[in-house]
This record gives C-alpha cells, structure tokens and sequence, in this order.
C-alpha cells in the first residue's frame, strides 16, 4: 500500500544520504580540491575521452619486440656516450698538452734567442772592427709567430736597418747570424759553400780575420774561388779539369810556404 512505498523512499532516501556523507568524508581526508564542472566543460572531457581512445585503437596491438628493439638501442646509446666521453677527456689532455708545449716551446724560444742576439752582436763587432748588431722580435699576439727585425751600428755611425747597407756588408751580416745560430749548438766542422760570393776585397779581407781567428775551436770546408779566403786555408784543394774529366789537386799551404 502507499504506506508502505513511503517508508521504502524513506529508507532509499537515508541509504543515499549515508553513501553521500561517506563520500564527502572521503574527499575531505583526501585534502585536494576538486573543480566542480558544468555540463558544457562535461562534454568537452568527454569528447577530448573519446577521441583519445578512437586514437588508442589505430595504435593497434603493442609490439612486445619494442622492448627489446629499446633495450639494444638504450645499450648502444650508452656505449657510444662512453666513447663519447673517452674522447672529450682525450682532446682536454691533447689540448692540455699543447699549451704547455707551446708554454714551454715559448721560454725556450725567448732564450735561445738572448743567446743568438748576444752571440750575433759579438761577430758582428768582430767583422766590422767594432759597432754593435742586435735582433728585434717584432710585436705580435704570438711568439712564435712574430717577424725578426735585424737593425746594426757600424763604428762611428748611427743604427741603420739592412736596406741601407751596401751588398757586401749585407752578407757580413749574414755570416754574423748564421755564426750566432752555429754557436748555440757548436759543430766540430762547419762547410761554407761560397758564403763570400758577394764580399769585395776589403769585407773579404774581414771575413778571412774572422776564419783565421777561430781555427782554434772548429775546422771550416771553404767552398771558395776568392783569393783573399785561400790565403787563410792551410790546405787548399784545387779543382781542374783535363780532357773533360775533372782532378782534384791538394796543396798544403804551410810546405808551400
């Protein structure tokens, strides 16, 4: 009877009451907040649901080869970083490596050419009976990079550059740089091959001075057709040809004397 129907409504009524409170404490022992939705922002979740899983089902089934096909690619990836790595540390030892070189090649150059300035100045002098010779490193960002200026004082003058001097006393020059490399590193022998083409007789006459004066400490192998230079030696081969062929007469000079 109608009694009855409202007393089992009562009893669905205080069934979903209970559920709802049951829920809402749950919410509230959650501690999030919740936005609350209208129907229109409903229907746009859903429809953003729905074509999520429109797309899910063109994925088709999952390859479980994947996994495998991830694995090796992730080991491969891993070696490759290694290398990687190997190398990046390799070229920070290179680069290491070629500063202090260059640090080091950069001291050495800065002293041997104290040296070779000192020793250049001293045949300098010696060839043109006094005056002063000196090297000039011209400005640079590097070192090792950076031009030679040569600039020299004959006695009684002022300093000139080489462009000033006559052909001869260029090649006095010359020799005197050349003999100032020779001295950071001596030689028991040195073999001159017509250094004095370009000497007239009165730097020629220097040059033999200088020869003479340093017997005592090397041997030198003249390559020479000037008179004045032979006049030093104290052997002298000569060089003549007979019949197209050539002879090579030797001659001691001091038996000759």
């Amino acid at each position: 009877d109608k009694r009855e129907e409202v007393h089992n409504l009562d009893l669905k009524i205080q069934e979903i009451s209970i559920n709802l409170n049951n829920v809402n404490q749950k919410l509230e022992n959650e501690n999030e907040e919740f936005e609350i939705i209208d129907e229109e922002r409903f229907q746009e979740v859903k429809s953003e649901l729905d074509d999520i899983e429109n797309k899910m089902k063109f994925l088709g089934s999952v390859d479980l080869e994947v996994i495998n096909e991830y694995k090796e690619v992730e080991k491969e990836y891993e070696e490759l970083d290694s290398q990687k790595q190997d190398l990046e540390n390799a070229k920070a030892k290179l680069v290491d490596l070629i500063e202090k070189t260059d640090t080091e090649a950069k001291n050495l150059f800065a002293k041997t050419f104290e040296e070779v300035d000192k020793y250049f100045n001293r045949y300098f002098s010696e060839l043109f009976n006094g005056g002063e010779g000196h090297l000039k490193i011209l400005p640079g960002e590097d070192l090792l990079e950076s031009g030679l200026e040569i600039s020299v004082r004959r006695p009684g003058r002022k300093i000139q550059k080489l462009q000033l001097l006559s052909g001869g006393e260029k090649a006095l020059v010359g020799i005197a740089f050349v003999f100032s490399l020779l001295n950071i590193k001596p030689s028991p022998f040195y073999i001159l091959d017509e250094v004095d083409a370009p000497l007239d007789d009165f730097n020629a006459e220097r040059f033999s001075k200088m020869l003479k004066a340093h017997t005592e400490d090397t041997q030198f192998l003249i390559i020479t057709h000037n008179k004045i230079i032979m006049n030093v030696t104290q052997m002298l081969h000569g060089v003549t040809m007979t019949d197209g062929v050539s002879q090579i007469i030797p001659a001691e000079l001091e038996l000759l004397e």
